[in-house]
């Protein structure tokens, strides 16, 4: 079984998604006069045997899973040559009968506004605004975009990987970032509350414990790259400037060597 992270690595470099839910799921798949028998259940109605693969099997994902990369195979690798490639080959015409308003187009309720830079986008919305406070028109501000991005970007091998690190009194996090246009955009959150044994660790343990949960969540995308780590608390490299740690962080040390890590205190913005 492929894990989801593998899944998720060449994304970055594809323009258009298409989302397709199977049906029916595993019961398109036939069951054997051997799994037949295996398989039985009795019910106070009687015995009786599936004929299609239920859902429960322990190696039902397995081999649904082979069943569509047989059936699929040849469309599920797409080559890096031209990583942008686009299937709409032609621009759509303008049309004519289609009125430009302030330089906008319009149709029924929805407003697109096409400028060239962010300098003409500011003059036009406002040219927008004025007009419809002047005909009474109300916009509604939860369905509008005003220039924000993604709220997630997908893994760019490309790019430096950095992680910041986050904990509190019950719970730590971690998020992966990279930096597009001097902003650090998530690609993965990481969080779990802690054990009762854990509440009692200090500052930089509970730093260590979101570490080591991103780097085992991430581990696809990060193996073998050099990580550049953010906390707001100096005393997280101390770990590995330690000579001689002890007990737990004995044990987070040897976890911690395979990877080629730098951690710098997250300076103000940055947090």
């Amino acid at each position: 079984m492929p894990l989801v992270d593998e899944l998720l690595e060449n994304l970055e470099f594809i323009l258009w998604f298409c989302s397709l839910d199977m049906a029916s799921g595993f019961w398109v798949v036939p069951m054997t006069d051997r799994t037949r028998l295996i398989s039985a259940f009795i019910t106070p109605f009687g015995l009786f045997e599936w004929l299609r693969m239920p859902f429960g099997l322990r190696n039902a994902p397995q081999i649904y899973q082979r069943l569509i990369d047989n059936a699929l195979y040849g469309f599920l690798k797409l080559t890096k040559k031209d990583p942008r490639l686009d299937v709409f080959k032609h621009v759509v015409p303008e049309c004519e009968e289609r009125k430009s308003v302030l330089g906008r187009r319009l149709y029924i309720d929805d407003i697109l506004v096409g400028p060239s830079s962010w300098d003409d986008l500011c003059i036009k919305v406002e040219n927008l605004l004025t007009a419809c406070d002047q005909w009474n028109l109300s916009i509604s501000v939860e369905k509008s975009s005003w220039g924000d991005t993604p709220l997630l970007r997908h893994f760019n091998p490309e790019l430096e990987p950095v992680i910041i690190v986050y904990a509190s009194e019950w719970a730590v996090s971690a998020v992966l970032t990279q930096q597009h246009d001097n902003v650090y955009m998530p690609v993965k959150f990481t969080s779990r509350t802690l054990k009762p044994n854990e509440l009692r660790y200090d500052i930089v343990e509970k730093e260590v414990l979101a570490l080591l949960r991103i780097l085992t969540s991430c581990f696809t995308m990060l193996a073998g790259r050099r990580v550049r780590v953010l906390t707001r608390h100096t005393t997280l490299a101390w770990l590995f400037r330690k000579n001689n740690p002890h007990g737990r962080m004995s044990q987070w040390a040897a976890l911690l060597s395979p990877w080629e890590l730098q951690i710098e205190r997250s300076t103000r913005g940055e947090e």
